[in-house]
C-alpha cells in the first residue's frame, strides 16, 4: 500500500514539477485575471448597477466566454502545443471539461460548505482539487495525441519531459 501512495505521490509531484503544469498554472492565473478585468469594464462601460443582478449575470457569462476561450487557445498552442488539425473535436473536449468543472465543482463546493467547512477554506480546497482535475483532463483528455500507458506516464514524469 506504501509503495503504491509513493508511486502516486511521484508522479503527481513530477506533473506539478513540469513545465507543462507550470505553462498551464500561468494561463490559468491570467484568464483569471483578463475574466475578472473584463466584468469590471463591462459592468462600468454598460453602467450596470449592483443590484441588477440580470445585466450583472449578462455580463459576467461574456467575460468568461471570452476568457475560456482564451484560455484555450494559449493552453493549445502554449501550454501543450497541440499538433491537433481536428480543432473541432478538441474544442469541444475542452469545452465538454469546462462544464464538467462547473457542475463538479459547483456541487463539491456546495456540499463542503453545507456540510463541513467554511466557504473560504472550502473555496482554496476545491479550488486545488479543480485545477488537477483540469490539468489532468487537459492533457490526457483535450491535448492528448495518442494513447498513454500508465507506463508511459511514468516513464515521462520520471524523464523530466512533462
Amino acid at each position: 500500500m506504501k509503495e503504491k501512495f509513493t508511486k502516486v505521490t511521484n508522479i503527481v509531484l513530477g506533473l506539478i514539477k513540469s513545465k507543462e503544469f507550470q505553462k498551464f498554472f500561468v494561463i490559468g492565473i491570467s484568464t483569471f485575471i483578463l475574466d475578472f478585468t473584463l466584468l469590471q469594464i463591462f459592468l462600468r462601460a454598460f453602467n450596470i448597477p449592483p443590484e441588477d443582478h440580470a445585466r450583472e449575470t449578462v455580463a459576467n457569462i461574456g467575460s468568461s466566454l471570452i476568457a475560456i476561450a482564451v484560455n484555450y487557445i494559449l493552453q493549445r498552442s502554449w501550454a501543450f502545443q497541440s499538433k491537433n488539425k481536428d480543432i473541432v473535436r478538441e474544442s469541444g473536449k475542452f469545452f465538454l471539461v469546462q462544464g464538467l468543472n462547473l457542475v463538479l465543482f459547483q456541487t463539491l463546493l456546495f456540499s463542503a460548505v453545507n456540510y463541513l467547512l467554511t466557504p473560504g477554506i472550502s473555496k482554496v480546497i476545491v479550488t486545488g482539487i479543480q485545477i488537477a482535475f483540469s490539468f489532468v483532463m487537459y492533457k490526457f483528455f483535450v491535448f492528448k495525441t495518442k494513447v498513454t500507458t500508465s507506463e508511459e506516464i511514468q516513464e515521462t514524469v520520471a524523464g523530466g519531459m512533462v
